[in-house]
C-alpha cells in the first residue's frame, strides 16, 4: 500500500522560503549518490537558524517558545519531504557503494533515519523556493509559440522582412563554411612550400569574441621547440673529460652566483 502524502502547512512552507537561501546554515554543494549536485547542511545550522532572531520577526510562522518547538518544526519539515537526512561518507566508504570521489563535492547518501539528536547530522533540501519570475517566462514561451503558428497571418511586410533575416543568416553561415575550408587549403600549401604553416585567421575557431576571431588577418604557426632535459638538481650537465697531451681535464659545473667545488678540488 503506497503512502500518502503529508498536506503541507502553509506554515511550514514560509519556514522553508526563509530556511532556503539563510547565510546561518552555511549550505555547501554534494553529490547524491555520485550524480546529483545538491545542497546540505548540518542540523546545529538549522537549530540555529530558527532559534535566531530574525525567525521570530517573520509573519505566518509557528512560534518558538521552547527548545521542543523548533525540533517539531524540522520533524514537520522531514515530514513534509523538504528536508531529507543524509550521510556523509568518507572516500573509503564513496569506492565502497561503487561511487566515484569528486574532489571538491562531498558524497552523499540517504540515511535510513534522521538523528535528531547529533548535531553533527546532514540533511540536504529537496525544495526550492518558487521562481516568481517563472509565470512571466511561461507567458513569453506560449506567446512566442502562437507568433509563430499564426506566421501565415502575419502582414506581408513582416513575412518578407523574416525572409530577408533568414537568407541574411545562412549565408553568414555559408561564408563562414567558405572560409574554413580557404584557410585549410592555404594551410596545407604553406606546409608544403613555406618551412611554417600559414593560417588565414588564425583565431578564427579560438575562445574569443566575435571581433577578435578575425584579428590578426593572418598569422604563421609557431613551432614548439623540446626543452632539453635537466639535471635533477637544475644544474648544466657536465661536458665529457678530454685529454690533451695525456693530461685530464675536466669541465665543473659553474652557476651564476655559487660555485659548487667537484670531487678533485676538496683536500683529501
Amino acid at each position: 500500500m503506497s503512502e500518502q502524502a503529508v498536506p503541507v502547512s502553509p506554515q511550514i512552507v514560509n519556514v522553508a522560503n526563509f530556511l532556503r537561501d539563510h547565510k546561518l546554515l552555511k549550505k555547501r554543494s554534494g553529490l547524491l549518490n555520485g550524480a546529483i549536485q545538491i545542497d546540505f547542511f548540518r542540523l546545529k545550522r538549522l537549530v540555529r537558524a530558527l532559534s535566531s532572531p530574525q525567525f521570530t520577526q517573520q509573519k505566518d510562522v509557528p512560534i518558538i517558545e521552547k527548545p521542543q518547538d523548533v525540533t517539531q518544526i524540522i520533524v514537520q519539515l522531514i515530514e513534509s519531504k523538504m528536508i531529507v537526512p543524509v550521510d556523509k561518507l568518507s572516500t573509503n566508504d564513496t569506492r565502497t557503494k561503487g561511487i566515484k570521489p569528486v574532489k571538491g563535492s562531498p558524497a552523499l547518501f540517504p540515511a535510513q533515519k534522521a538523528d535528531l539528536n547529533n548535531p553533527e547530522s546532514y540533511f540536504i533540501w529537496v525544495y526550492n523556493k518558487p521562481n516568481p519570475m517563472l509565470i512571466v517566462y511561461s507567458i513569453i514561451a506560449i506567446a512566442a509559440v502562437f507568433t509563430i503558428l499564426l506566421f501565415p497571418l502575419w502582414p506581408r511586410f513582416m513575412r518578407k522582412g523574416v525572409w530577408y533575416l533568414s537568407m541574411i543568416a545562412m549565408g553568414l553561415i555559408a561564408l563562414l563554411f567558405v572560409v574554413a575550408i580557404i584557410r585549410l587549403v592555404m594551410y596545407l600549401i604553406s606546409l608544403a612550400v613555406c618551412p611554417k604553416g600559414f593560417w588565414l585567421f588564425p583565431n578564427l575557431f579560438e575562445d574569443v569574441g566575435f571581433f577578435d576571431s578575425f584579428k590578426p588577418l593572418y598569422g604563421w604557426e609557431e613551432k614548439v621547440e623540446k626543452k632539453g632535459k635537466k639535471s635533477k638538481k637544475g644544474k648544466a650537465e657536465p661536458a665529457p673529460s678530454a685529454t690533451n697531451s695525456g693530461v685530464e681535464v675536466h669541465a665543473t659545473s659553474v652557476t651564476k652566483k655559487t660555485h659548487t667545488p667537484v670531487l678533485e678540488e676538496v683536500d683529501e
